[in-house]
């Protein structure tokens, strides 16, 4: 699945120029809020203004169709979508690593911002699109995961030697030194 990374905006932008011979940038065009349509067999309608500030004027009405995010994982074949729950208390916390993980761009004006109560993990989450998304409609169902390390699998040998402390001259002569209450080692050179 390799979809460009562009936010929403740019998304639509692009779509613009390419039916309308590449002539607008970002600062030319004001996207009002979409609106679910059913015309001209697309999904959405899109009041389009010019910005003052440019060289264009007037409101035009477009008509395109939003992506599904669940038909978009679907149809890459994406199985499972499973994301980290580290630092995660709401929605809008998940979206780099989904962003990072799938070459998008969502945030805050595509993603309802709710919070997330961390219960027993794996743990089934649905994140909703915002109906005023310019490029994404419906929703995405991911799990969250605990991905970090019980401790009492990486620290498996629990009962440690004296401790040691290394100045040089010991380790060029070959000495051990260490607590003598608790005994001393040799180093792993």
């Amino acid at each position: 699945m390799n979809p460009p990374i562009k936010n929403s905006a740019e998304l639509v932008l692009d779509e613009i120029n390419r039916k309308n011979a590449g002539q607008f940038v970002a600062s030319d065009l004001v996207f009002r809020v979409p609106v679910p349509a059913t015309e001209f067999d697309r999904n959405t309608t899109l009041l389009v203004d010019a910005h003052p500030d440019s060289k264009f004027s007037g409101t035009q009405q477009i008509w395109y169709s939003r992506v599904d995010l669940t038909e978009m994982f679907e149809a890459a074949q994406v199985g499972s979508v499973n994301l980290s729950m580290d630092g995660v208390t709401s929605t809008l916390d998940l979206l780099p690593e989904l962003n990072q993980l799938y070459g998008l761009a969502l945030d805050a004006t595509d993603i309802r911002d709710e919070p997330i109560v961390i219960g027993s993990m794996p743990q089934a989450l649905v994140i909703h699109v915002l109906p005023g998304s310019l490029a994404f409609i419906g929703q995405l169902a991911i799990t969250l995961e605990d991905r970090r390390v019980d401790l009492g699998t990486v620290i498996v040998a629990r009962m440690l030697n004296g401790l040691w402390y290394e100045t040089g001259i010991e380790r060029d002569l070959g000495v051990a030194i260490g607590n003598p209450l608790l005994g001393s080692f040799e180093p792993e050179l």
